[in-house]
């Protein structure tokens, strides 16, 4: 494009369908998969390669007029976000039409097959470049994953295939042949192999060196099964939604004060059984009013845990208030003013908190009618339901898109009154959005930013940056965005070939200096990412747990990461006798008799021992320097330090084979 050219032959996003090539390679694209019923692989893989081009190229338009047309950019990434929006849903839905919202007339209206199985489980990365880089963490030729390895060659026993000893398939390098950076690195972490032995922080920025270096102290407590994982903008206290009871179906709020901890557990304050009638999927805490909003489907309710006359955490939290958000079962989110919103399809019904009834000096209270006697509840202890119907909104900010449904809300990082918000992709709308939306303008879409596969599932920011923030999202990859541009700048793959969902992300800067932590869930671990050397560092231990959301609290330099258990099938753990090895804190290998170890037939000596390790397990029992398993649902810390004490480890959850 030259920028010098007469404007009548400029591109007008408003009226010319300037996407229009891409749009009609979509549709050859669709017919002719429809059409080949009987595909074999190699053809499946090239129309795959063929909807990726397709992304790409919405892509390169959108780089071009950034360029060229920077006065048609708004137009042309609106555009450019509708068109991604159909490749997308293709992938994974084999349907273009994304939900019927451009109507019946629509050219896309009608396109693909219903919802059957799209070509893509997890939709390959789309929008990267030489300059907005896609990281990737090296693995060598020829090794497994534990998981692959059990479940690859149980497999082939069952089909009765043998496989010739030296050309077996090989587990990761034990980690005792890895590099570790510090005699106080935590054996807990795996540094990785595209890790520099040089460039990283000096002895002058502490903290960051600590982070570098995997010097940390690591502590955990039991929870029950985590939903959602959360914190103030202070950092002052951590959250947790979870299900708990018999059947998972009690919903349940955890908490912490990050600021009264011990060294080596959590000490929580009592929990909170959520008089719901439904499990709480979302919430929000807030500084200011010292309240913490959880929500199910149709109710949001307020406890106190700060006490703001006396500047203290509560012993426990109390109930205040109860909103009425039928209609409103998304994202709850604290704005500016004192407010607190929730979001529903193409609206967020906003409360202000000051003129809010509350449910008194006793917490009980009814605030607005009864919901009843005859509550529709999975609970087995409908009794324990509290009835208040609650307020109604204040006031209703309406969307200028009716279909769009905020799923995640986060504080824009520089704009006072905008919040960064991720779009509900699910039926009937398949919407894989990322936009800010301006509060302070009735609700604009204020900017959009693209290159996401999926829907994003966590958004984090810094206070050492205002311009930038990370998202995690379900295609398996976690992003890095300037907040003035519309594509990532760098996009990381949160697990080995993206096959499971990126389920968190960390955006920090110690002394100054970048760092992102991310998780996928099949993962079973926390990765490091350099962001100024653009390489991934190590891999934190989880105890094969898959991460659900983390949290980082910079006063402390600590990062909190929630997890699940979700493993039942074990076999004894093989934790070699290496006397040369390096022991594990407070223990030494010695020349083993047969009682405390057995020569195994892979010719390996193995600790005897009653310790278990699950067959599915991520990674074997060799993969970091300290063997354990959560075997329960956890929260872990880890407390970065220069010197930390290295008896803080994680025990083991006890499992036995």
């Amino acid at each position: 494009m030259d920028p010098e050219t007469d404007n009548a032959s400029q591109p007008d996003y408003d009226e010319v369908p300037y996407f229009v090539n891409v749009e009609e390679n979509l549709r050859d694209l669709t017919e002719e998969y429809a059409e080949n019923e009987d595909m074999g692989r190699e053809q499946e893989n090239e129309y795959k390669e063929r909807l990726l081009e397709l992304a790409e190229d919405v892509v390169t338009i959108v780089e071009e007029v950034q360029m060229d047309f920077p006065e048609k950019m708004q137009a042309a990434l609106e555009k450019a976000e509708a068109v991604l929006n159909r490749v997308i849903t293709f992938a994974y839905h084999n349907k273009l039409d994304p939900g019927g919202r451009d109507g019946e007339d629509s050219e896309m209206s009608g396109w693909g097959h219903g919802d059957g199985i799209g070509l893509f489980h997890m939709m390959k990365s789309f929008a990267e470049t030489t300059d907005r880089p896609l990281l990737q963490a090296s693995r060598k030729k020829g090794e497994f994953s534990h998981a692959i390895l059990n479940n690859g060659l149980e497999i082939m026993r069952m089909m009765g295939i043998e496989i010739p000893k030296d050309r077996l398939p090989k587990p990761y390098t034990p980690w005792k042949d890895t590099l570790r950076f510090h005699p106080s690195s935590s054996r807990c972490a795996r540094f990785l192999e595209d890790c520099p032995l040089d460039g990283g922080p000096t002895e002058e920025s502490p903290r960051a060196l600590s982070v570098y270096q995997a010097r940390a102290e690591i502590s955990i407590t039991e929870s029950s099964s985590p939903i959602s994982f959360f914190a103030p903008p202070s950092g002052k206290f951590l959250f947790l939604l979870s299900r708990s009871g018999w059947k998972m179906r009690i919903p349940t709020l955890s908490y912490w004060d990050t600021n009264d901890q011990p060294d080596d557990y959590l000490d929580g304050r009592p929990s909170a059984l959520l008089p719901f009638a439904d499990i709480a999927s979302h919430g929000a805490a807030d500084d200011e009013s010292g309240l913490v909003f959880v929500g199910d489907w149709d109710r949001v309710k307020s406890y106190a845990w700060w006490d703001t006359t006396k500047n203290e955490a509560r012993e426990k939290v109390f109930p205040v208030h109860t909103l009425k958000s039928a209609g409103l079962s998304g994202a709850i989110g604290i704005f500016s003013n004192g407010r607190v919103g929730r979001a529903g399809p193409g609206k967020v019904g906003i409360w202000t908190i000051a003129d809010l009834p509350t449910h008194g000096a006793s917490g009980k209270d009814r605030i607005g009618d009864s919901i009843g006697d005859k509550v529709d509840t999975w609970r087995d202890d409908p009794q324990n339901i509290e009835r208040s119907a609650g307020s109604e909104p204040h006031s209703t900010i309406a969307l200028s898109d009716e279909t769009y449904q905020v799923s995640q809300w986060h504080a824009h990082p520089s704009t006072l009154g905008s919040m960064l918000t991720a779009s509900k992709s699910d039926k009937p709308h398949y919407n894989y959005y990322c936009r800010v939306i301006d509060l302070e303008a009735g609700g604009k879409f204020a900017a959009r930013y693209l290159g996401h596969g999926g829907e994003v599932k966590a958004f984090s920011t810094s206070k050492g940056d205002a311009n930038i923030f990370a998202t995690a999202c379900d295609d398996g990859y976690s992003r890095l965005y300037d907040v003035r541009q519309p594509l990532p700048a760098i996009t990381m793959e949160s697990g080995h070939n993206n096959a499971r969902e990126c389920t968190g992300v960390v955006l920090c800067h110690p002394d100054g200096i970048p760092y992102m932590f991310t998780s996928g869930r099949g993962e079973e671990a926390i990765r490091l990412w350099d962001i100024r050397a653009k390489v991934p560092i190590y891999d934190l231990a989880t105890g094969n747990n898959a991460v659900v959301s983390m949290v980082w609290n910079d006063d402390r330099n600590e990062l909190f990461a929630a997890t699940e258990w979700e493993h039942s099938d074990y076999a004894r753990a093989r934790i070699p006798i290496d006397e040369h090895g390096d022991p594990e804190e407070g223990e030494e290998f010695q020349e083993s008799p047969n009682e405390v170890s057995y020569l195994h037939k892979d010719g390996v000596r193995y600790k005897n021992t009653d310790q278990a390790w699950p067959k599915r397990a991520r990674h074997s029992e060799t993969y970091f320097g300290h063997v354990f398993d959560s075997g329960e649902h956890r929260i872990y810390r880890y407390a970065f330090k220069m010197e930390p004490d290295r008896r803080f480890f994680p025990p083991d959850g006890g499992a036995t084979a």
